[in-house]
């Protein structure tokens, strides 16, 4: 069914979609002041007004909360602590459209909405997708709200803190410790060990004893999440959480196991 958009006393239309439940009109334009916008399908019509500003209102910002300082419960004495941002690399404080931009951000949110969609039994479509992909993660997770663990939001964005932003064209390289490249290491995925059966089994039996440390849930579906990154960026991502010297406890194990 056709739907047009316009702004109210209008004549031209700004444009038409056929759709189910959620429809996208781009680069709308909107003036200072009240910009009244009127959809219309059929007999049907829906009216909305926006109030476009110079500066933003104050009684619209989120008060007292732990958005942009990190979750209680997630470090050690239940006390927030500030996010980590390092220059050059992902951070919840950057737009979702960048993050899926890069390797590892899109197989993060594309299995962000997997996980949400099978456990949650909410269905992210596309269409949705693109309507948020010009917020920044901080603000969408503060959105969710209590429908997502508390310590969602640093956890997330110690991982982003791993990857390097789009135009980083100098990342830092760790320095890696020998190893057999024909057996798997801390310096592979976590798809590509996951596809190994030794490897996805290593990796549950490593989950199950970190996990109550990390005071977050990891299953099976929770570590398909991190398919596009290295052992190694994980085990960075959540030193603070982590006994010292898990990088030669897992390079010892993995190394054990043939890619082959």
């Amino acid at each position: 069914m056709e739907t047009t958009v316009r702004p109210f006393g209008w004549r031209d239309k700004i444009g038409s979609a056929d759709g189910d439940k959620v429809f996208l009109f781009e680069n709308v334009p909107h003036k200072d002041g009240e910009n009244t916008l009127t959809a219309t399908s059929g007999l049907e019509s829906d009216t909305i007004t926006l109030l476009r500003v110079k500066e933003p209102n104050p009684e619209y910002e989120l008060k007292n909360s732990n958005v942009g300082t990190g979750a209680v419960n997630w470090f050690e004495g239940g006390e927030a602590e500030p996010l980590t941002l390092r220059e050059g690399y992902l951070s919840v404080q950057d737009k979702l459209g960048d993050i899926m931009k890069t390797e590892a951000g899109g197989k993060l949110v594309e299995g962000a909405i997997d996980y949400i969609g099978r456990e949650m039994n909410m269905n992210i479509g596309k269409g949705m997708l693109a309507m948020v992909k010009n917020f920044t993660l901080e603000k969408i997770i503060s959105m969710a709200g209590s429908r997502l663990p508390q310590g969602a939001l640093p956890m997330v964005n110690a991982l982003l803190q791993q990857i390097p932003a789009p135009g980083n064209k100098h990342p830092e390289e760790a320095e890696q410790m020998p190893h057999d490249a024909a057996h798997f290491s801390i310096y592979d995925t976590i798809g590509d060990i996951r596809a190994n059966e030794q490897g996805k089994a290593l990796l549950m039996e490593f989950t199950a004893g970190f996990a109550e440390k990390l005071g977050f849930p990891l299953s099976e579906g929770m570590l398909a999440l991190f398919d596009g990154f290295t052992v190694n960026q994980l085990l960075t991502a959540f030193s603070k959480k982590l006994p010292e010297g898990m990088e030669n406890t897992a390079e010892e194990a993995l190394q054990k196991i043939s890619k082959s």
